[in-house]
């Protein structure tokens, strides 16, 4: 099954499709920055920018939560293209005072981890965010997820270079016991994180994660989305820190394929189209069908150059060669191409 979704590489502008469109694939969004960079010191060697915070909430603060949501706007979200299948309970009011209380909270345990965190912060400051209203400034709405039986969330963003939303932080609350729900295990980049109630989990909103198959039960957590200016993410080495983390998962995960396309599409954002046909391959080449996918390319190939497109016909031949490197054919029709 081959997911088809746009992407302006070099490919989209000929006549045949992108690799980036055939690969969504065979594969089932100032200050707030501050805390991005202080929290990557608590964070593992291969997952940069994440903190854990056990135990932030405790089980009558979970459940008021929970409560807090059921009037709210409810909304089922199944997107197949996007690998997402959940139920939503959406508030755009995260300045109301309501959730004062949680941005406390949050606060509180931000300043305790200042010692650890120090020598990151470089230029920022991030305990000039001092109260809740504050930090409710930055944010752009809060949520209830609900899975149930049979929902999940595949490896995705909710930011890239270009896409103006301002995005940063993603704040999780685990609002669920363990015994609540089967399976939905969080994933973090390169860490599986196996949430008890209450536990707090920051990370940047660029950085690659999923929910697995809830075969169970009910799981709910609450989210907090955090955004600031676009342009103070460019200033701020924030896409400094999700090279690292794509390049981790590049030799952490290397055998997820919906990775390597996530890494493709955040190269393209960069303008770095040779770096994204190259993780697209990757991509392709860690599935099953890598042979099957590589003789595609090879036989496209062969139609743009029977139609004269010889730039066309060489980018494909180019990923026949990348995705399947030990058939020397296709190597032999790239270089004879190349060099005549």
């Amino acid at each position: 099954l081959l997911l088809c979704q746009p992407r302006q590489t070099f490919f989209a502008k000929t006549r045949a499709p992108s690799p980036a469109r055939r690969l969504r694939m065979a594969i089932g969004p100032a200050i707030f920055l501050t805390w991005l960079v202080c929290l990557s010191a608590s964070a593992s060697e291969g997952t940069h920018g994440l903190s854990v915070f056990p135990r932030a909430f405790s089980r009558e603060e979970c459940e008021r939560i929970t409560q807090h949501f059921a009037a709210k706007r409810v909304e089922r979200d199944v997107r197949i293209a996007a690998s997402v299948s959940r139920t939503n309970y959406w508030d755009h009011t995260p300045g109301s005072g309501e959730y004062d209380w949680i941005y406390e909270r949050i606060l509180t345990l931000l300043a305790a981890r200042e010692p650890l965190s120090k020598a990151l912060w470089g230029r920022f400051d991030p305990l000039a965010l001092r109260t809740p209203a504050e930090l409710a400034g930055g944010v752009e709405f809060v949520l209830l997820h609900e899975f149930k039986t049979g929902d999940f969330f595949d490896w995705h963003v909710d930011t890239n270079p270009g896409d103006k939303t301002g995005r940063t932080l993603n704040i999780n609350i685990m609002l669920s016991p363990p015994d609540a729900y089967d399976g939905g295990e969080l994933s973090v980049g390169t860490e599986l994180l196996r949430a008890g109630q209450g536990d707090l989990s920051i990370y940047p909103a660029s950085l690659p994660h999923r929910v697995a198959d809830v075969s169970g039960g009910l799981r709910h957590t609450f989210v907090i989305a955090l955004s600031v200016p676009d342009s103070q993410r460019a200033s701020s080495g924030y896409w400094d820190l999700a090279r690292a983390n794509h390049g981790a998962l590049k030799n952490g995960l290397p055998t997820e394929p919906k990775l390597h396309l996530l890494r493709g599409e955040w190269l393209s954002a960069q303008g770095d189209e040779s770096g994204a046909d190259e993780a697209f391959a990757d991509g392709y080449a860690c599935t099953a069908e890598a042979l099957a996918y590589a003789t595609q390319f090879y036989d496209e190939g062969l139609r743009l150059l029977s139609e004269g497109d010889r730039r066309a016909a060489l980018q494909h031949f180019e990923m026949a060669v990348r995705v399947d490197p030990t058939n020397a054919a296709y190597a032999e029709r790239r270089d004879g191409l190349k060099y005549t």
